[in-house]
Formats: structure tokens, C-alpha cells, sequence
């Protein structure tokens, strides 16, 4: 920060102190914004994907809850207790992350999507109290995982029920439900396993950790997988459940065999024995609806998540 400076080759910009002044203010205000950056924030500016450079740095393990809905795998990593019928889900992050107990939190991040803007203030909610207790878990809404950094259109649905969430997609090929749009931002997230979680600094001392990644992106998987593998950046994950919608793409020549043959044949040992992902038979809807979850964390962590 100390060393910026106004670039010359800018067309119309003149020599003065008042305007040098007025662009010193406004590189500060773009520095504080990318600092700032957060569950409040969508990536709507390619460029930003390379703010998150380093919001991985010091997490041992790392698990990525892509479609995070109302954050509910989320907390069932950190407050396992309060999710006692989650048994496969807990078992799976025992095996990769450790004990349920306090130093786990401590040393596991979690990063959400969800771009449905309807379920931003519980997420940011929950964000909130795990941070204070230390625990490093980023939502980051009306944000959409894809192959591309940009913006999208989101179908969504506006049902006023008890569901654990309304239905919402980026995908063209809607459900009839969907009666309701808005503009999200979208991130490539093979670039994010590479550039953040990939290179991530570890702890002192400490091997590179575990990846664990839920994907349930309403029909984006038949897109983001082939890009993990055509990238390589699937590798980077240790396991992966993945929730699969033939409804969005029936009439798609990416279908869910098609994808499937892909994925198993990319996950060859005997072909390419150097990529580690395993696919998890996984997919865990227990406390799908909002009134079988516990209140909010900032209510509950005042009793023991760990059981």
C-alpha cells in the first residue's frame, strides 16, 4: 500500500495533486473492498478470484460445502451433537478430520456457496458466531459455483414452506416451480481448488490436510465436473459426495451417464494413479427442514457442540 502509485499511461488523466489524491482514495477504497470480501460479498469481478489468494493459508483441513442451502452440513461439522441422526456424514468427517472435538474446529475450515439471496441472513448469522468462537467457516452468498468467474441468472423458487430451502439453479433447463430470477455472481471453482486450497500455506510444521467437498448444485454438476477433470483440479480433493439432478439435463448430451463414465474413467487407478479422489456414495438430508434444526448457533454454542 505504501508504494502505489498513479499509473501514467491512463488516457485523460492529468498530472495534478487534487487528482492523485482522488485516485489514491479510490485504489484504498478497492483494497478495503477485496479486504472485506466475505459472506456479504459475491464475486461479481473476475479478478476478485485472486482476492481469495491465501483465505485458505493456516487451515490444516479444509471442507467445502458447495450449495450450502441453509448451512446445515456446515454446522453438522461443528456442532455435531446437535445432529444425532447425521451418522454418515459425521463418520465420514471423523475419518478425514479427526474427533469431534474442540481442536478440530480449530484446525478445519469451511468454505459455502449458496447463491440463493433468500437464505443470505441466516448464513451470515451462523458465519458470524462460529468466527467469534474462532472457528474459520466463510459463506459466500448470491454466489454461484461454476466454471467460470461472472455473473449468471438464477432461477429460483418462491415457496413460502418449511423446506430446507427453495429450489434455485443456473442451469437453463428449469423446473416449472421456478418462478423467480435474480442476478448472482459465479466463481470457477476449479480455479479456487488450484489458486486457494491447493496452495494454501499449513500450519507450522503440519502435512498438507484433508479435502472433503459436498457438490448439490441443482444440474451445475454435469458442467463443473468435466472441468475438474479436464483441469486436473479434482486431485485436489481427498473425497467428494456429489448429489446428482438428471432432472435439469434429460434432454442434455452431458447426462448423468455420460458424466459418470467420465468421472469413473478420469478416477482410474491403474490409468492415473496419481490422483487420490475417492466419490462417496453420500447423500445426507437429515434436518433438511428449518424447523428440525437447533436455533441458531449464536443461541446454541453456549452448550457443548461435542458429544
Amino acid at each position: 500500500r505504501e508504494n502505489i502509485t498513479r499509473p501514467d499511461h491512463i488516457v485523460g488523466v492529468a498530472s495534478d495533486a487534487r487528482t492523485d489524491q482522488v485516485m489514491f482514495s479510490r485504489v484504498v477504497c478497492l483494497l478495503a473492498a477485496v479486504e472485506a470480501f466475505s459472506v456479504a460479498a459475491p464475486i461479481a469481478d473476475p479478478s476478485l478470484v485472486h482476492a481469495l489468494a491465501g483465505s485458505a493459508d493456516g487451515c490444516e483441513h479444509v471442507y467445502l460445502d458447495c450449495g450450502s442451502n441453509i448451512g446445515v452440513q456446515v454446522r453438522k461439522l461443528y456442532e455435531p451433537s446437535m445432529y444425532p441422526k447425521a451418522r454418515q456424514v459425521r463418520d465420514l468427517f471423523r475419518r478425514y478430520f479427526g474427533e469431534e472435538d474442540a481442536a478440530r474446529s480449530a484446525r478445519t475450515c469451511a468454505f459455502g456457496w449458496e447463491p440463493n439471496p433468500r437464505l443470505e441472513t441466516r448464513l451470515r448469522k451462523t458465519q458470524a458466531a462460529y468466527n467469534a468462537l474462532g472457528w474459520r467457516a466463510h459463506f459466500y452468498t448470491r454466489t454461484a459455483l461454476s466454471t467460470f468467474d461472472g455473473t449468471a441468472v438464477l432461477n429460483a423458487e418462491n415457496a413460502q414452506t418449511d423446506r430446507h430451502a427453495w429450489a434455485s439453479s443456473i442451469t437453463h433447463a428449469t423446473l416449472s416451480t421456478m418462478n423467480e430470477t435474480f442476478t448472482v455472481a459465479t466463481l470457477n471453482l476449479a480455479s479456487f481448488l488450484e489458486k486457494v486450497i491447493a496452495d494454501r500455506v499449513m500450519p507450522s510444521g503440519l502435512e498438507i490436510g484433508k479435502v472433503v467437498m459436498k457438490l448439490d448444485v441443482e444440474g451445475e454438476e454435469y458442467k463443473i465436473i468435466p472441468h475438474l477433470i479436464e483441469t486436473r483440479a479434482l486431485c485436489v480433493i481427498d473425497v467428494i459426495f456429489i448429489e446428482w439432478h438428471a432432472r435439469y439435463v434429460r434432454q442434455s448430451s452431458m447426462n448423468l451417464p455420460v458424466v459418470k463414465a467420465q468421472l469413473d474413467a478420469f478416477l482410474n487407478r491403474t490409468t492415473n494413479p496419481s490422483c487420490k479422489t475417492q466419490v462417496v456414495n453420500l447423500d445426507d438430508e437429515s434436518y433438511g427442514r428449518a424447523r428440525e434444526n437447533p436455533g441458531l448457533p449464536v443461541w446454541t454454542l453456549s452448550r457443548t457442540p461435542y458429544r
